[in-house]
């Protein structure tokens, strides 16, 4: 699977469906098409896939990362007095 591609996709169902207004011409079929991608890129990204290109920055911090950079703090440190 592409995720650019498929990111792209869901990114032109949603201009479709926001253009076509709460009553315009969005059809059943093209709703299904955007279960559909949003289904298989999550797909992808729970497998380990990499993020499609628009959401890959380089700055992007994950949990992980977050938690690893974290200084170990230690637990008995500034508790106050004990009584």
């Amino acid at each position: 699977m592409d995720p650019n591609a498929t990111l792209a996709e869901i990114r032109a169902l949603i201009e479709r469906w926001q253009a076509a207004g709460s009553r315009g011409p969005w059809t059943e079929a093209e709703a299904d098409q955007l279960i559909e991608k949003v289904a298989d890129l999550d797909k992808w990204l729970t497998r380990g896939g990499f993020l499609p290109d628009p959401w890959a920055t380089p700055d992007r911090v994950t949990t992980e990362t977050r938690r690893r950079d974290l200084p170990r703090r230690d637990p008995y440190r500034n508790r106050g007095p004990i009584f």
